[in-house]
């Protein structure tokens, strides 16, 4: 388990063979999670974990620092450094698609332009 913030010591420690799981906070003042990593640091990290690899069957990474798109940014950097490739790249999500089958737009739109004209 490694918790990634300012009040923990950088570690990332087994503590089950199976699953490890590793929380990206950031070290933002106020609040923490309004941070972003630099590709610098995500190299490091990238590093840190391609060491458990061989130890720990499966591996969980979560990035709390959601403020300005942080998190989104930083696990596509974090994907590339340790060579995954996303279930779904950036470029093929359309969010008319999206608001589509949650029903949120008529199906027949084609775009939000016209959800947002009065």
């Amino acid at each position: 388990c490694g918790v990634i913030e300012p009040l923990l010591p950088p570690r990332m420690d087994i503590t089950n063979p199976n699953l490890s799981y590793i929380r990206f906070h950031g070290y933002g003042a106020k609040p923490w999670f309004n941070y972003n990593f630099s590709n610098a640091e995500i190299e490091k990290w990238a590093k840190e974990i391609k060491k458990l690899d061989g130890k720990v069957k499966k591996i969980g990474i979560y990035f709390n620092n959601h403020f300005s798109g942080y998190a989104a940014k930083n696990s596509l950097v974090l994907m590339k450094e340790l060579k995954i490739n996303p279930r779904n790249p950036p470029g093929s999500i359309k969010l008319t698609k999206i608001k589509k089958k949650s029903g949120a737009i008529p199906k027949n739109q084609t775009d939000l332009n016209k959800f947002f004209k009065k």
